[in-house]
């Protein structure tokens, strides 16, 4: 069986995103991103076994007053098999500051090629 290498693209790192359907309450009051902070680190974990062609995962999270990403929740995603990873790679990202903890959503998309 042959290694499959997962090539991962980020799109709308920082994209906005109005309320979410069944977000809880203090979600909800977190104010948007606006603008959202500049991105300072961004890393994406590989896994390489048994992983399917390819799949998207639309995440929201916050930004706390650090720039540390907090509180991520999968919001849609294609295939379950990305959600764990999507969450864990997130986690990792850094921002500048924000004036304000805010929440701002982003996309990644999977693609494994031979």
């Amino acid at each position: 069986m042959l290694a499959k290498t997962v090539i991962v693209s980020a799109i709308g790192l920082a994209s906005l995103s109005a309320a979410f359907a069944g977000d809880q309450k203090p979600r909800a009051e977190m104010p948007r991103c606006e603008p959202v902070p500049k991105l300072l680190h961004y890393e994406v974990l590989d896994r390489e076994s048994r992983s399917p062609h390819q799949g998207k995962v639309r995440l929201s999270f916050t930004i706390d007053a650090k720039g540390k990403v907090r509180d991520v929740a999968v919001v849609e995603s294609t295939d379950t098999w990305f959600n764990q990873l999507s969450v864990q790679s997130v986690l990792r990202w850094r921002y500048e500051s924000p004036i304000r903890p805010c929440r701002a959503t982003t996309t990644l998309r999977f693609t494994a090629k031979d």
